[in-house]
């Protein structure tokens, strides 16, 4: 029989559902805990609505193909950590409970910091203001110089 340890450590649940406050004299115990798969499941789903709402461009909202690119590859990444950590451990052994759960919340932190650096890289509307200003002093500034040329100052 296969059990699951809730998080407090004192009451066990049959892998089929059923909850039980020791298993049943004979059983052969293995007990599995559930990986916390929560947060960096969240942290993917907001990285997901992001890229969506994320074009390629130089407008406000938009962002280069390349940090696009590179936040959907620590999107990746973070998926595939999650699709390869099984669901339960065995909990017996608390080191590989404890590893395995660190790796997931290694991805997320990981997923966070992308998300953090890609936020960045969104054109704003302080961003695309400061590069239309520019845009217009140099135009000036070139249709200026013509005139000087023109009238020889």
């Amino acid at each position: 029989m296969t059990y699951t340890v809730s998080e407090d450590g004192k009451q066990l649940t049959k892998v089929n559902g059923i909850a039980i406050s020791a298993p049943n004299q004979g059983d052969i115990v293995i007990i599995k805990k559930h990986t916390d798969k929560s947060a960096l499941e969240a942290a993917i789903k907001n990285a997901d609505d992001l890229i969506a709402a994320t074009s390629v461009g130089k407008n406000v909202g938009q962002a280069s193909k390349k940090s696009i690119d590179d936040f959907k590859a620590a999107r990746d990444t973070a998926a595939q950590v999650k699709d390869s950590t099984p669901d339960y451990v065995d909990y017996s052994d608390r080191t590989v409970y404890d590893k395995l759960q660190k790796t997931l919340d290694d991805a997320k932190a990981a997923l966070d910091a992308a998300t953090e650096v890609f936020k960045e890289a969104i054109v704003s509307d302080v961003d695309y203001a400061t590069e239309k200003v520019g845009e217009y002093e140099t135009a000036a500034q070139a249709f200026f110089n013509s005139i000087r040329k023109k009238i020889r100052i």
